[in-house]
């Protein structure tokens, strides 16, 4: 038998999961709201649709099922709403008989087993009514998790039962709660409370996740961790209140955060500090970041994290686990986090700087090996668990590291990997973990860098379990305790660095200053014994060594050997820099007084690419002083470029980006930051004020920049990182066209890009031809 009945789409689509799950059908649910009569929208169940030509407007419900003996048969749905302040239960009633009838109507609901409330109605179905929808208000009912029957009868038959549950949660006394707590903060910052100044951001992330969560209260769990927030709270609040720390001895697993300098946004983090911990003694630090989280991680869900009941603190040292920004890959904004992190701890505690660790899992284990291979002095070991570095890759291959590139594209993605510079690892402890059932990061990755490293001869352990799959493994503790038997060493006897740009460039002692030809592979490999230091250095120019005692033994000259030259630094003391200099590609070297030479060149934190513009503190800003649709389009791209960074629900990198006017900023404010200019020097002032120092000038629908002419009649736009001309050690980074489309063109994020980019609009946005170059500066 085959019924079917044509519903007002509005009225299906709502319901479409819950009577698929009612009825037993499996089904395909397509929408279309082009107000077409084709055939595109429909829910089928299946088995049972025959055909599905109906107006976009209507859902079609094709239900093939058994008759009961000729009897009326009736099909039950339930769509509960519940959770802030809802008090209202809703059903669907879909029946087979098209005659006018009166069907009994009885509700119960339940809490621990008790019957607290009882609905008895009754169901009024028209001739021809199929399809009802009932709902039931629910008037002075308590907060809670109820248990429900809803019981429909039918005539001469048993009734039809539906069984559901119902959540409530008011707000108003909740709301309260969290308005009197903001309260009290406020008269602590009044008085300028010196515990309050010291904790007001772990305060601020607080109320920012009662805020959130109080709008979002689905489920029993979240009302008991709104309630553990906000007793947590308050436990805060009277403790700053009495001058009490609470955060001082605190111990076990707890959220806190920070004020984060580029952007004066609440960075939240969780520490681990065990009962043991009483500061009379420094603490080894055991660094742990998160996998992705996808879109579900939020500050707000890092935060939560901390309220898991059970967690064990292990004696012995103390363990953070920062946000990173969310899903940032520990890059940027995500790395500087991880460094602000330790700051903040070692601030807080007694921590051992030569045993601080990094470890992490996925993407965190990604994060860890990016982390340890670029900044190998911070770390005492690390332990990269399933994560990707490149092995395997087209990047693992020492020919290919080593050639010439010229493709920016090339330059960029061979500096990214991490594989390209894994040496940088000699003084690094290493142990790996990655099972082979793993579908989501190779397996061969691991096992590959692996071997590097034992190729290499560095201290490196792996467990390659051959059953583990994408997980966390669960001898975690095991790394850990391998991690602990290693300090980081001063300044170890035998060091290299590899890298390929000078966003990286230093390692212990030794400092890359200038490279002989940018984006190319620079390696330097040098070493002390006997009152003695050589040096290999290879596609570098410019070189600071920092004197460490152990290498002048009881000696006042030091003699340094680079590239099989000898130069003597006289009078060489502890902590002394040298920088080292050649001018004829390393055939002979001279110590400088000078670490830099003068002019315009890459040196470290003034190199680009164009990503970097957000590596540190920075300012958004859209000119207003062109056309009217000039001043539109800066501030749609300005705007679109604020978002970009922040990503799907700002889990990409969380934090407060923003687009202003350059009438709203003061020469102080650009002063301090690095400024993302929309608008060239015909709209934008800041642009304007430094046009005569700066590349690129746009006359007559064209773009000159680095002495390049670059015309097209549909517009074109350009977008360049520079160092800012006021000599403050800022970047300023430029976006701007010779027509408002083409700054619109220019997209929101910044991507793989290298120092400066043309742009031609007249392809679609994200197929538009792009020139670039990473070769800003010489």
């Amino acid at each position: 038998v085959l019924y079917e009945v044509a519903i007002p789409w509005s009225e299906l689509s709502p319901l479409a999961l819950r009577l698929c799950k009612s009825f037993g059908f499996t089904f395909t649910l397509i929408d279309n709201d082009d107000g077409s009569r084709e055939v595109t929208s429909y829910l089928e169940w299946t088995p049972g649709i025959y055909r599905a030509k109906t107006p976009a407007t209507f859902g079609q419900a094709v239900i093939d099922y058994a008759p009961s003996a000729g009897k009326s048969d009736l099909f039950v749905t339930s769509h509960i709403s519940g959770g802030p302040n809802v008090s209202e239960l809703n059903f669907r009633l879909a029946r087979t008989s098209a005659a006018g009838e009166k069907i009994p109507m009885h509700i119960t609901l339940s809490a621990e087993g008790k019957p607290t409330i009882n609905v008895d109605s009754a169901v009024e179905l028209n001739k021809g009514d199929n399809f009802r929808q009932i709902t039931v208000q629910l008037v002075g009912i308590p907060d809670g998790l109820y248990e429900g029957v809803a019981s429909f009868g039918t005539p001469g038959g048993e009734p039809v039962v539906s069984k559901f549950q119902y959540f409530r949660f008011a707000t108003e006394p909740v709301r309260q709660q969290i308005d009197a707590a903001k309260a009290d903060i406020a008269k602590l910052a009044a008085a300028k409370n010196p515990l309050y100044l010291r904790y007001a951001p772990s305060l601020t992330l607080r109320m920012q996740v009662a805020d959130k969560w109080i709008l979002n209260v689905q489920k029993v769990k979240e009302v008991e961790r709104m309630t553990l927030l906000l007793d947590e709270t308050r436990q805060i609040i009277d403790d700053l209140q009495a001058g009490k720390d609470y955060f001082a001895a605190r111990r076990g697993l707890f959220a806190t955060a920070y004020t984060a300098p580029e952007d004066n946004s609440v960075q939240p983090y969780r520490l681990t500090v065990p009962a043991d911990y009483d500061g009379t003694k420094a603490y080894p630090l055991i660094v742990w970041l998160h996998g992705h989280g996808g879109e579900g991680m939020t500050f707000d869900y890092w935060y939560g994290l901390s309220l898991v009941k059970g967690a064990v603190a292990r004696p012995g040292y103390i363990t953070v686990a920062p946000y990173g920004r969310g899903n940032s890959s520990y890059q940027l904004l995500g790395r500087n986090d991880v460094f602000h992190v330790i700051d903040e701890v070692s601030k807080a505690y007694k921590i051992d700087p030569s045993r601080i660790y990094v470890m992490g899992f996925s993407m965190g284990g990604a994060g860890t090996w990016s982390m340890a291979v670029r900044y190998p002095d911070r770390w005492a070991g690390c332990s990269p668990q399933a994560g990707y570095i490149g092995a395997g890759s087209e990047w693992d291959d020492q020919a290919k590291l080593a050639a010439p590139l010229a493709d920016w594209r090339e330059q960029l993605s061979r500096a990214n990997i991490g594989i390209g510079v894994i040496e940088n690892l000699m003084n690094v402890p290493t142990t790996i973990f990655h099972g082979a059932a793993d579908l989501s990061v190779p397996f061969d990755d691991s096992a590959a860098a692996f071997n590097r490293l034992r190729k290499l001869n560095y201290n490196a352990v792996a467990v390659l379990s051959s059953l583990e799959p994408h997980d966390v493994p669960k001898y975690e503790d095991n790394f850990t305790d391998w991690l602990l038997q290693f300090s980081r060493p001063a300044a170890p006897e035998k060091v290299r660095y590899r890298t390929f740009d000078m966003r990286y460039n230093k390692a212990y002692w030794i400092e890359i200053d200038e490279q002989s030809k940018d984006y190319q592979l620079s390696d330097v490999q040098a070493g002390y014994a006997f009152g003695k230091v050589t040096v290999t250095a290879l596609n570098v120019n410019r070189l600071t060594l920092t004197v460490a005692k152990e290498m002048l033994g009881d000696k006042k000259d030091l003699p340094i050997v680079i590239n099989g030259v000898e130069i003597i630094a006289k009078d060489a003391a502890p902590g002394a820099k040298l920088h080292l200099l050649t001018t004829d590609d390393g055939k002979t070297w001279t110590i400088s007084p000078d670490q830099y030479r003068a002019g315009m060149v890459k040196k470290h934190g003034q190199s680009g690419p164009i990503s970097e513009a957000i590596g540190e503190k920075f300012i958004i800003i859209y000119g207003t002083g062109g056309t009217e649709e000039m001043t539109a389009a800066n501030r749609q791209a300005a705007e679109a470029f604020a978002g970009g960074i922040a990503g799907p629900g700002g889990t990409q990198m969380y934090g407060n980006y923003v687009a202003v006017a350059d009438s709203d900023v003061s020469d102080a404010q650009a002063g301090a930051a690095n400024l993302i200019l929309y608008g060239g020097p015909e709209s934008n002032k800041f642009a304007r004020a430094m046009a005569d120092k700066l590349p690129v000038a746009i006359k007559d629908g064209k773009i000159m920049l680095h002495g390049k002419e670059y015309s097209d009649p549909a517009g074109l736009a350009v977008r360049f990182i520079y160092p800012n001309p006021s000599g403050n050690g800022r970047y300023v980074l430029v976006n701007c066209g010779t027509t408002p489309q083409a700054v619109k063109a220019l997209g929101g994020g910044l991507g793989n890009q290298p120092d400066w980019i043309i742009k031609q609009t007249t392809a679609e946005p994200n197929t538009a031809n792009t020139e670039g170059d990473r070769r800003s500066r010489r």
